[in-house]
């Protein structure tokens, strides 16, 4: 939970790029936000599969950890925190193709809690 805030804290931190000076960054920078939010859902709902015996870690980069829930959860959020300051920073330069890999993300990534919670009867 706290990486999600700092993670939160950090992206939505005024940018170099002020709202004023491009019609996108507000929006980018949602949907950044978003896109963390998304990967802390995927967070839970795979801990919660894993936990209830009922689904497994699809990624095998994440697999290792999923036997400690620290461990997992930061370097799920880690990742994603990394990711969020990359989309940042990327906005800086291209902000089309920012705003278009922060939506897209965060719709994978809702996908997959939605996939997951459906899988371990989260979703009725």
């Amino acid at each position: 939970m706290n990486a999600i805030v700092i993670a939160l804290a950090i992206v939505l931190l005024p940018a170099s790029v002020r709202a004023t000076d491009e019609p996108h960054a507000v929006i980018t920078h949602v949907a950044i936000a978003a896109y963390i939010a998304a990967s802390g859902a995927d967070l839970s709902t795979t801990m919660y599969a894993i936990g209830s015996r009922t689904g497994q870690e699809g990624n095998p980069l994440f697999a290792p950890f999923v036997n400690t829930p620290w461990a997992s959860g930061v370097v799920k959020m880690g990742v994603a925190a990394a990711t969020a300051w990359g989309l940042v920073k990327l906005h800086e330069s291209h902000p089309k193709i920012a705003l278009i890999a922060a939506i897209s993300g965060t719709v994978y990534f809702s996908a997959i809690a939605a996939h997951n919670a459906r899988i371990s009867g989260g979703a009725r």
